[in-house]
């Protein structure tokens, strides 16, 4: 399962980054191996869709 997108603070190591987790709901340890990150995928061009609940 992933979580995020969180901005990578510091490289605690060559193999683990401290992640920024203030301000989010998510409780989680900040420190994470980076095999289990990946990059954030942002598509400027997908247009955007309002969902409205009809009566």
């Amino acid at each position: 399962m992933w979580h995020g997108p969180f901005r990578v603070k510091e490289m605690v190591s060559n193999f683990a980054a401290r992640l920024e987790t203030a301000g989010t709901d998510y409780r989680l340890f900040p420190v994470v191996h980076i095999s289990k990150l990946k990059p954030v995928r942002v598509f400027p061009d997908r247009p955007t869709v309002i969902l409205t609940a009809g009566d």
